[in-house]
């Protein structure tokens, strides 16, 4: 699920395909039916566009009125294992000229793509060992782009270079606040974390709370 920078709009997605639905009316005005289940949605930030990934690896880019496609990318991701693939998230840079994706990837890849053309703009190979994106955000105060995996919380600048790694964090969601000087993070063990953003290099991020055991199973959404 993906809502709206303005707020009016939700989109959903699954099995079935993306959805689009009317916040204070509940009804769906666009939807686009998918072979593939879809695993993650975003918006950019002027609300024009939405970035799609899926289970078949492919990474998408739709009109968010209308849902018709704008760009493809197949295979945007490789497979991991012989029952393992797929795209599990995806974000908008804070301009809206890129979008960042992860998810299963024998190479352990984080990529960026230009948002219109889904042409390759930067590529990390291996950035985090053995984890697996789970998700993705770019910092609205910040060039910076911060990704959860499987076994850590990593901060990259825009060249993908690895500025912060906190070990032993295994982040599901994340969100920043709208002045992009806070972040929440949810874990796969229904913890919730506050982080500040900092502008010291040597800890751009630094843990001001954080609530155990906040939900009866993984945090699912911020």
């Amino acid at each position: 699920m993906a809502v709206s920078p303005c707020g009016n709009y939700i989109a959903t997605a699954g099995d079935n395909g993306i959805r689009l639905w009317n916040v204070h009316s509940m009804k769906m005005e666009s939807q686009v039916r998918l072979p593939s289940n879809v695993f993650c949605l975003a918006f950019s930030p002027d609300g024009a566009l939405i970035a799609s990934g899926d289970e078949a690896a492919t990474l998408a880019v739709w009109n968010s009125s209308t849902l018709e496609m704008i760009a493809e990318k197949r295979d945007a991701h490789f497979q991991f294992t012989p029952s393992s693939r797929g795209v599990l998230a995806v974000a908008f840079s804070s301009d809206g000229q890129t979008i960042a994706s992860g998810g299963y990837d024998q190479q352990f890849a984080l990529r960026v793509w230009d948002a219109k053309s889904l042409e390759l703009r930067e590529e990390r190979l291996r950035a985090y060992g053995n984890g697996i994106v789970l998700s993705l955000a770019f910092s609205p105060a910040k060039q910076w782009l911060v990704c959860g995996t499987s076994v850590s919380l990593l901060v990259f600048d825009a060249k993908l270079e690895l500025l912060h790694h906190v070990p032993d964090k295994h982040v599901k969601k994340m969100s920043f606040a709208s002045d992009g000087f806070r972040m929440a993070t949810g874990t796969i063990d229904s913890s919730i974390q506050l982080w500040g953003i900092s502008d010291d290099p040597s800890s751009p991020i630094m843990l001001l709370a954080e609530v155990a055991k906040a939900c009866a199973g993984p945090v699912a959404a911020l």
